[in-house]
């Protein structure tokens, strides 16, 4: 993500307020609403201000939240010990994050991807796919 895309992000963020609020994609909560999630490991590749790791987390995930926005990283850290969930918020840029190999049983990439140039979003489409563990789950999701 460019330079200046973050500076933006930054300021969005540095509001009190949740700039996207905390309201899901329905598909998303429709379709883990059942799983039990207890002890599954998670990866939210661009997390903002963490909601859908916050909702992961609330459901008994492990959580590896990564965003280049150090101001959004700072709320979710924030939000995570005051209500001590299982998150590890990480300051990265993408072009930076170093995918582990099946690693993660969910990744979400919800409207990161379309913030990314075609090859960096090569790399991390690669790099999520090579996280996943066998049968795992990636949810992605783009602003057309």
């Amino acid at each position: 993500m460019k330079q200046e895309n973050v500076a933006l992000f930054n300021k969005l963020y540095g509001d009190t307020t949740m700039y996207y609020g905390w309201e899901l994609q329905k598909e998303f909560v429709e379709f883990l609403s059942d799983m039990d999630l207890n002890g599954k490991t998670a990866l939210d590749v661009g997390c903002g201000e963490g909601r859908y790791s916050i909702f992961l987390a609330e459901r008994g995930c492990r959580v590896t939240s990564v965003d280049a926005s150090a101001v959004a990283i700072q709320k979710l850290s924030n939000i995570t010990n005051k209500k001590n969930l299982n998150i590890s918020a990480v300051h990265s840029y993408l072009e930076n994050y170093k995918f582990t190999e099946n690693t993660f049983d969910i990744v979400v990439a919800a409207t990161i991807l379309d913030h990314l140039d075609d090859t960096l979003r090569q790399d991390v489409t690669a790099g999520i796919i090579a996280s996943l563990k066998v049968r795992g789950i990636v949810y992605a999701s783009a602003f057309t």
